[in-house]
């Protein structure tokens, strides 16, 4: 069966936010999720997509892994398919965020150092990315 690719581009939202791809009875400007996601993102409202039964303002490790996934997801509804990450590159990038250590006192006690090599890996997974861009 062929599934096309922008609904897969959707999957990430639903995944986090519980809602469906398409909702009539939300703000004529949310109605499709991936609008929706993109401007709560862009404006630094997460909280408001995020299914609340996750645990996302209480638990910092959900916080953060659903974070990183809707930053994910962002860049993966881009219009333009130049700046969308290939479904490999995603692939790269979910299973970093899977992998990594989202302790709250191990984030707490990081020293900046740490802290700016913990961004560059996750950076790195779109490197490939972007340089592919720039040729």
């Amino acid at each position: 069966m062929f599934v096309p690719l922008a609904c897969c581009r959707l999957v990430l939202c639903e995944l986090i936010s519980s809602k469906p791809a398409v909702d009539i009875n939300r703000h004529r400007y949310e109605i499709s999720l991936a609008n929706m996601a993109i401007n709560k993102v862009q404006n630094h409202l997460i909280h408001e997509l995020v299914d609340p039964h996750l645990g996302f303002d209480s638990d910092y490790s959900v916080r953060k892994m659903v974070t990183l996934v809707a930053e994910l997801a962002f860049r993966y509804l881009q219009q333009d398919k130049d700046m969308r990450p290939s479904m490999v590159e995603v692939l790269d990038v979910l299973k970093f965020i899977e992998k990594q250590d989202y302790n709250t006192e191990q984030a707490d006690k990081m020293d900046p150092v740490r802290r700016i090599q913990a961004v560059e890996e996750y950076s790195a997974a779109f490197s490939r990315f972007c340089v592919r861009q720039l040729v």
